[in-house]
């Protein structure tokens, strides 16, 4: 089977922990169901996944199947497994903990939408390595710190929304993340351009 799609159901309860069997899965949407509970470790056994939809359950806990489960940790280490995913959507769940390094080995992404979660910690700096990514959505989370200087050198960046986090200090200058809209950045205690907020003391 290469696409798996439960999406819009009134599927519950917890996904089980069985997809190394699935080899050839390409497509898995799960979206708009009531899902609960963690996201199995066995979802990074999926090499030839591309699109990865679970936005609207009630997943709870960290990402752990990007870093914790033997066959993704291993190959992670040569950045080779989930490189052909395009699209990881993890919106309107109940995730919490950091946004785990590994993600960022994800070099082929064109789409991150982790809006509406519970995620803390600060924004991977190696999301800048990260050259495709077209859409990186974090908007209602609990993100800290700065946002790091090298998410300039994503040149394909046209969709981009930190807004409600606790992000602080000046937003990088004389980048393209001036051109985005403020309303990107509200919300949280930056300053700088594209804000009104101008920095009084030298950050």
């Amino acid at each position: 089977m290469e696409f798996l799609n439960l999406g819009k159901n009134l599927l519950s309860g917890k996904i089980p922990n069985c997809w190394m069997k699935w080899h050839n899965l390409g497509v898995l949407n799960l979206v708009n169901n009531n899902f609960a509970g963690s996201l199995p470790e066995s979802i990074g056994s999926l090499t030839l996944l591309k699109f990865l939809h679970l936005y609207n359950n009630k997943f709870s806990g960290k990402l752990s199947f990007l870093k914790n489960c033997e066959e993704l940790g291993r190959i992670l280490e040569y950045s080779t497994i989930l490189q052909l995913v395009k699209s990881v959507d993890f919106s309107h769940n109940n995730l919490s903990r950091e946004i785990p390094e590994e993600v960022t080995n994800l070099r082929g992404l064109q789409s991150l939408n982790l809006l509406y979660n519970l995620l803390i910690g600060s924004i991977p700096k190696n999301i800048g390595k990260m050259e495709s990514l077209e859409s990186m959505d974090f908007f209602v989370n609990q993100l800290s710190s700065q946002i790091p200087s090298i998410l300039s050198s994503l040149a394909f960046l046209n969709h981009l929304n930190f807004s409600n986090n606790n992000l602080i200090r000046k937003i990088p200058s004389d980048t393209q993340l001036q051109s985005f809209n403020a309303f990107s950045f509200m919300g949280n205690k930056l300053c700088g351009l594209p804000l009104s907020d101008t920095c009084t003391v030298v950050l």
